[in-house]
Order: C-alpha cells, then structure tokens, then sequence
C-alpha cells in the first residue's frame, strides 16, 4: 500500500513499504489527481511484484523502475552540455601537468582564439555539424596568415585537432 504526503512546499511525494523497507519520493507535482495517478502506478505495480509478473533488477532504483511501469532502472540523467566557447578550458584542464610546453599551449590558445572568432561561442558541442566545420574551413582559408598568404590547410587542420 503506497499513500500520499503533502510537503510544506505544496509537493506530494508518494510513499511506501516494500519488505522492512519504507521508501520516500517527491512525486514533484502540486496536483492531488496527478499524485493519485502515481501513486495507483506504484500500487499496481507493486501487485505485479507480489504476482511474480514483474520483476525488480538488483541494481534498479526501485520508486524510479515502479514509477515507469517497469522500463526504467534508474533516474533519468541529462547529459551534460558543452559549448564551444568552453572548449578550450576543457582541453587545458584535461592535460597532466607539465605535459605541455608553455609555447605549446600558447600556439594551442592562439588556434582556439581563431575557432572562437569563426564558430558561435555558444554553439553546443553535440550540435556542431560537418556544414559547420566546412564553413569554418573555407572561412579560415581565406583570411590572411602570415607572410602574406593565406592561412595554410595545415594550420587550420591543428585548430581542427586541438
């Protein structure tokens, strides 16, 4: 049998017992028909447990595989974003120490300098696509390098790869 608490914060959260167990989770909702809704879930799944029809993995978070009707083992994570403009910040931070000469990561924040002028700073990595990077390289071969040609395919090939 699972029942319903009302937090001071106005959130219902749905708690049970399953064996000598008492477990507590905030349903994050304010509306007393959709925390029913839930909580009649946990119930009937809770039945089907009992009935041998469904069955709890070890390692499955249980309110969260109750909750799903049996389809998720854990809480659902949202991955984590990165931007471009962070990029190079990650790159640094993910070097050994001193396994870089100080010349080497200087000419590395002089390419990402470049990227960062050329690509929105706040492009999402998981976003950026091959048009975006053919547009940054054509881009970049047209601007002026040094002794006045153009910049050269292979420095836009280690901006690419740093």
């Amino acid at each position: 049998m699972a029942w319903l608490e009302q937090k001071n914060s106005g959130t219902y959260h749905v708690v049970f017992r399953i064996g000598e167990e008492k477990l507590r989770r905030s349903l994050k909702t304010k509306c007393l028909n959709e925390a029913s809704s839930r909580q009649n879930r946990i119930e009937e799944n809770l039945r089907l447990v009992e009935a041998g029809r469904l069955e709890i993995p070890d390692d499955s978070d249980l309110v969260t595989f109750l909750l799903s009707d049996g389809k998720l083992n854990q809480q659902v994570r949202v991955p984590k974003r990165t931007r471009i403009g962070k990029l190079y910040n990650l790159y640094v931070d993910s070097l050994p120490e001193d396994s870089m000469e100080d010349n080497s990561l200087s000419t590395a924040s002089i390419h990402m300098q470049h990227m960062a002028k050329n690509l929105p700073a706040n492009l999402e990595l998981r976003d950026l696509a091959t048009e975006d990077l053919q547009t940054y390289i054509n881009d970049r071969a047209k601007q002026p390098g040094q002794f006045g040609k153009n910049v050269s395919s292979t420095t836009i090939r280690k901006e690419l790869v740093r």
